[in-house]
């Protein structure tokens, strides 16, 4: 199995910080940083599994990166990334109910 380097981008780390403020504002910080703690877990699951996902068929995700990936997490939210040799970046962290054909 293939170990590549997970990278964010700019504006998946920008994603991942107002998920943090939203479970914050919902219920406590430190759920927040809990919850996005969990979160990038299962980014860095990607390092060993990214090259199993097969290209997305989401016109949103496309849309991102035309080499997009999708992972589905946490039964809410989606990790749109793509390959770049020993690379995995993270373009977004959206909402899946934002991700559309």
């Amino acid at each position: 199995m293939r170990e590549r380097k997970v990278v964010l981008t700019a504006e998946a780390d920008r994603d991942m910080q107002q998920v943090e403020a939203y479970v914050s504002e919902i219920y406590r910080p430190e759920s927040g940083r809990r919850y996005v703690t969990r979160l990038y877990s299962y980014i860095s699951e990607l390092s060993f599994a990214a090259g199993t996902f097969p290209p997305s068929r989401y016109l949103t995700a496309r849309r991102i990166h035309p080499d997009a990936r999708t992972m589905a997490v946490m039964h809410r939210w989606t990790i749109v990334f793509h390959l770049y040799g020993d690379y995995v970046i993270v373009d977004r962290i959206l909402a899946s109910k934002n991700i559309t054909e």
